[in-house]
């Protein structure tokens, strides 16, 4: 054998073992890490995307395709009690009128009408139909199966089976204002309404059984969000949480570091308790604070571009949750230049414990920046969590999923 057929036999033999490392690799190897990815995702996936108890696509309420089209707003999401789930949603037109094809005038009452399901089965048990002069309608639960109606200047007091139990004129609005509304606090034992008069916001203190007068507050300072407990009342302005105790005057409980730092970003404070509030700082962080404005908890579990948006608490005070806001300005530099025009779209609901912020659970969303619009809603004692995700302003198009939070992996609900 020369040396040029020793080169080639050698040359022969590298080949033959390349090809068994490749063919080793592409049947042995890459099956088993390809497993093992999988079951890592699919890991994941069973303890963030838990598949919902109940699952209801909005659409199918509508009347007719024209109804469809023309809905005001298009839903909003609430419990009466514990496995009741109160729909409501608006439209421009009547059902009569969507049937015959008519539109109806700007100035005709918009109709409401709100479906009564089984939160676990779906099943419909009661529907009610409302009318309102504005697109300002809304119902409220209160506790024990009770309800309130906000619309047409007044508020009135329901039961499940849409017994009226009261009823309480609100204040006239104020010149070029649209206040005069009613607000419950997170037990849902005290009504708040909020109106304008004499330059001053006003905010009265109900029972929210009675719906008799217990106290009122007085500001002259702009504000961005009202919370109420049982006997107080928290306001947002512009760089402050401020709380009044019935017989006791304003004081901030929290004030922005830099108010520049946190320019056009809302903290949203909520009571999720008759002693604490939850807010979003400039950081980005959920943040627990007491009355006294003592601090309880941070959490940071937000990546960038995210915001919360609503923070809602059960009736019982074990738990509250968060929705939180994905913004589509991560996606590319060129994006967040119009992020403001572009929006965001509900990413996923955080559940928490109330006493010390403890992280319990997540799902995910499947909103995107055609269906910006989502809420959430906890069953009055936290077993139960509906969210709202894939909806457009103008349409009725959404998903609502109610999941049983009992059902998570993680540490057990209280």
């Amino acid at each position: 054998m020369n040396i040029s057929d020793e080169s080639r036999a050698r040359s022969g033999q590298m080949i033959q073992q390349w090809l068994g490392v490749i063919l080793f690799s592409a049947f042995v190897v890459l099956p088993a890490l390809f497993s093992t990815v999988q079951k890592t995702d699919s890991e994941q996936t069973s303890r963030d995307e838990r598949r919902p108890a109940l699952r209801i696509a909005l659409s199918e309420f509508a009347d007719s395709k024209h109804e469809l089209n023309r809905c005001v707003k298009c839903v909003s999401v609430s419990f009466v009690e514990d496995d009741l789930l109160a729909l409501t949603l608006a439209t421009s037109v009547s059902p009569s009128r969507a049937q015959a094809g008519k539109v109806a005038s700007p100035s005709a009452p918009i109709p409401f009408r709100t479906f009564l399901l089984d939160a676990r089965t779906g099943k419909l048990r009661a529907t009610q139909d409302w009318s309102s002069a504005t697109s300002s309608f809304q119902i409220v639960p209160t506790h024990d199966g009770r309800f309130l109606v906000d619309a047409s200047g007044e508020i009135r007091l329901f039961s499940s089976s849409f017994e009226l139990l009261g009823r309480r004129r609100l204040p006239p609005n104020g010149p070029g204002s649209t206040f005069s509304h009613a607000i419950v606090s997170w037990s849902g034992h005290r009504v708040i309404i909020e109106s304008y008069a004499d330059r001053q916001i006003q905010l009265e203190l109900l029972d929210a059984d009675s719906l008799q007068a217990m106290h009122s507050w007085a500001t002259a300072g702009p504000v961005i969000n009202i919370t109420a407990a049982e006997n107080a009342v928290a306001i947002e302005t512009h760089n402050q949480v401020l709380l009044a105790k019935v017989d006791e005057p304003w004081r901030a409980i929290y004030s922005i570091p830099e108010p520049r730092s946190c320019a056009n970003q809302f903290m949203g404070p909520e009571f999720i308790g008759n002693d604490r509030l939850a807010f979003r700082d400039c950081e980005n962080r959920l943040v627990g604070v007491d009355t006294s404005g003592k601090l309880l908890f941070k959490d940071q579990p937000f990546a960038p571009h995210t915001d919360i948006v609503t923070i809602t608490a059960s009736r019982d005070g074990h738990l509250f949750g968060a929705l939180v806001y994905k913004s589509f300005c991560d996606a590319s530099w060129f994006e967040c230049l119009f992020d403001r025009i572009l929006g965001a779209a509900p990413d996923r609901a955080i559940i928490y414990e109330t006493l010390e912020g403890r992280h319990i659970c997540e799902t995910r969303l499947a909103g995107d920046r055609k269906h910006p619009l989502g809420e959430i809603a906890l069953s009055p004692h936290g077993s139960l969590l509906a969210a709202m995700y894939g909806a457009r302003s103008g349409r009725l198009d959404g998903i609502v999923e109610v999941l049983d939070l009992q059902a998570f992996e993680g540490p057990k609900l209280p």
